[in-house]
Order: C-alpha cells, then sequence, then structure tokens
C-alpha cells in the first residue's frame, strides 16, 4: 500500500468515525428536548412546545445531512415519522397535540434505542 492510499484510508477511516458521532449527538439532542415538552396544553405549555419541537425539528434536518438511508434504514424510518409529527404540531394542525406530542416521545426513544443497538 503507497503512502497516498493509506492516507487516504486513514482519513476516510476518520470522517467514518465523525459522522458517527455527530449521528449519536443529534439522536441523543432530539431525546433530550423531547423530555423538555410539556404533557399538557394550557397557556403556559404550547408556546415552551413549539419552541421545542422547533429545536427538535432543525436537529432532525441537520441529521438528514449526516445519516445514511441506506446504512441506518430503520433509524430513518423512525426519524421520518419524527418529522411528520413535529411539522404537523408546528403548522398548527394538530387538534390533539397533546396526543401527538407523547407518540413524538414514544418515537424518540425507539430512535434512541435504535441507535444503541445497531448492528
Amino acid at each position: 500500500m503507497t503512502d497516498d492510499s493509506l492516507y487516504l484510508k486513514s482519513v476516510s477511516a476518520v470522517w467514518g468515525i465523525i459522522r458517527q458521532q455527530r449521528i449519536e449527538r443529534l439522536i441523543y439532542q432530539v431525546g433530550w428536548l423531547s423530555k423538555h415538552l410539556l404533557p399538557h396544553e394550557d397557556d403556559d405549555s404550547l408556546p415552551k412546545n413549539v419552541k421545542h419541537i422547533a429545536m427538535i425539528e432543525a436537529a432532525l434536518k441537520s441529521l438528514n445531512q449526516w445519516i445514511d438511508t441506506v446504512e441506518h434504514e430503520k433509524i430513518y424510518q423512525v426519524k421520518r415519522k419524527l418529522d411528520e409529527k413535529a411539522n404537523l404540531i408546528l403548522r398548527g394542525g394538530a387538534e390533539n397535540a397533546a396526543e401527538i406530542i407523547s407518540e413524538l416521545r414514544c418515537d424518540v426513544r425507539a430512535l434512541e434505542e435504535l441507535w444503541e443497538h445497531r448492528a
């Protein structure tokens, strides 16, 4: 193996590690944010929930740039469910936002578990 090919192989390996760490950080950021969603819709909770869901949506968009949809197909599918729920709440189309928030939290836990148990 030449020095150039060894160097390229090393750079590729390092970028793979960086990509995996970035995906992991984004997944856990979504989890952390979901834990701050308030379960009840009262005058105080809706603005706070919208703020946190907007931050979740931003983290999910960033995740799109890092995730390999073939390598992480199941993770990508759960992420798409989260995208849909966050979008529904943020666009005001959710009459039952509290129920959707509960489902969103379940999807976040599923996303974290898929990441932890990936093969």
